[in-house]
């Protein structure tokens, strides 16, 4: 067998400490080239001229839901703790800090991002769903599945009637899972499109559909209103992210950043078991 060659330098006693000795100072110049890589793009981001913007006003306006429970209703909820955690952390160098929470829709959400009214939503929008917006990194990822009311549950969804809405991720999980059955030999599912959920839920209740393709944020809302029970599978996924105007793509990064060192901490998942979201 041939022998490993060890060059003088590192033989011996006196050679294994300098082996010792070099590795110890090449694992502190990688960890300092770690951190360089961590922190300075980081801080480079807080001298972005949107954030020196909102640093000179001290607030933060941030577009929140009022209307879905455990993100945010009123003034708590998951959603309402992102955006005053994001506040702080992207005004962490304001000598004042505040956040100011604007009431938004899913539809004016957006309105309020192109008028300047907000500078940044936090309002379950789908990420990268707009190319006139810059979007953080998910925050949250939401499952698609098939509801029921009590009296059509028992039915197969194959014999059902869906209803979907229009226009969003349910539609597209919805045509996705027809390509599989149509690829696969097996029938298409019917379904039939919606402007709005209230109207989607008339007609469930009104049995003039039999299912209904939701989110889970919007079954928590509406879920027991409706009697709704949940039939198989989730067939798809979303994900909501926070959107800026592409004028201000570090508030974005710095979004990220936050999110990411909560998931790190375990801080996120705790926030989720705290609100009664993602069970």
């Amino acid at each position: 067998m041939a022998k490993s060659f060890v060059p003088y330098f590192f033989r011996g006693e006196k050679g294994k400490k300098r082996l010792k000795l070099i590795i110890g100072i090449a694992a502190a110049v990688l960890l300092a080239i770690i951190f360089i890589l961590l922190t300075v793009p980081k801080e480079r981001i807080y001298d972005a001229p949107e954030v020196k913007t909102l640093e000179s006003r001290g607030v933060l306006r941030v577009g929140i839901r009022a209307d879905m429970p455990g993100f945010s209703q009123g003034e708590t909820g998951f959603e309402v703790e992102l955006a005053n955690r994001l506040a702080e952390f992207v005004l962490k160098n304001s000598e004042v800090s505040s956040v100011k929470l604007v009431e938004v829709t899913a539809q004016s959400a957006v309105t309020k991002l192109d008028d300047g009214t907000i500078d940044v939503a936090i309002s379950m929008m789908q990420k990268d769903e707009y190319a006139k917006y810059a979007y953080s990194d998910a925050y949250y990822e939401d499952e698609i599945s098939f509801f029921a009311d009590r009296v059509s549950v028992s039915s197969s969804i194959d014999e059902m009637l869906v209803g979907y809405i229009q226009s969003g991720a349910c539609e597209d999980a919805f045509n996705s899972l027809n390509k599989i059955r149509e690829d696969n030999g097996e029938p298409k599912i019917e379904g039939r499109a919606f402007a709005s959920y209230p109207d989607m839920l008339f007609a469930l209740k009104r049995d003039r559909v039999q299912a209904v393709l939701l989110k889970g944020a919007y079954y928590k809302r509406y879920g027991e209103e409706y009697g709704l029970i949940k039939l198989g599978e989730p067939i798809g996924t979303v994900s909501y992210a926070a959107a800026v105007s592409t004028d201000s793509p570090a508030i974005a990064q710095l979004a990220s950043i936050m999110f990411a060192e909560m998931r790190e901490s375990g801080e996120m998942d705790r926030l989720k078991r705290l609100y009664g979201i993602g069970e």
